[in-house]
């Protein structure tokens, strides 16, 4: 990875409204300090910040709603890319699947931490003997293999991917009634 300028206090924030109106094909790409999935950060009002986040509040106005998400219509966040026409207000789903059109999602195996591929994953699926048989021979923990089976680990893939609820706590508490 390239060393980065250290930026110089309002530096980091000049940059963005210089390029407010940036209208080259190309990305544009943070020369700054970057997180480690490589998106450019900059600190403002004494927190930390994600450049391109900034960038699309200046050109898209403030977030439409409460989680929205800047996403990326080039597919080059994690290159730093903070073109103001690349960005938009989306919903985490509508991101996800940005993400997997343009094939920077971490699924299929892409994940750097991933020691199964997508035939394995299919094959422990389909494969009925014990949990710990299955483990050893594809080199992972008993846990793996069940969450795959389970659908906690690879639903997408299988089919059973199990959609916890957002607060089963409250979910499974009995009603009082009051008197």
């Amino acid at each position: 990875m390239t060393k980065r300028a250290k930026a110089k206090y309002g530096q980091c924030e000049r940059f963005i409204r210089d390029h407010i109106n940036y209208s080259s094909q190309e990305c544009l790409i943070w020369p700054f300090t970057r997180n480690n999935n490589g998106y450019g950060q900059l600190r403002r009002g004494g927190k930390l910040v994600l450049a391109h986040r900034r960038m699309c509040e200046l050109v898209n106005g403030p977030p439409p709603f409460p989680r929205a998400q800047a996403a990326h219509r080039c597919g080059q966040g994690h290159a730093g890319c903070m073109h103001p026409l690349h960005l938009k207000w989306a919903t985490h789903a509508e991101n996800t699947a940005d993400r997997h059109e343009h094939g920077t999602d971490l699924r299929h195996g892409r994940h750097p931490c991933a020691k199964l591929t997508i035939d394995q994953v299919l094959a422990i699926n389909a494969d009925d003997r014990q949990t710990k048989v299955l483990a050893q021979e594809f080199g992972v923990g008993a846990y793996a293999i069940m969450a795959i089976r389970a659908g906690r680990r690879w639903g997408w893939l299988t089919g059973r991917h199990i959609k916890k609820p957002v607060n089963a706590k409250l979910d499974a508490a009995p009603v009082r009634e009051r008197s």
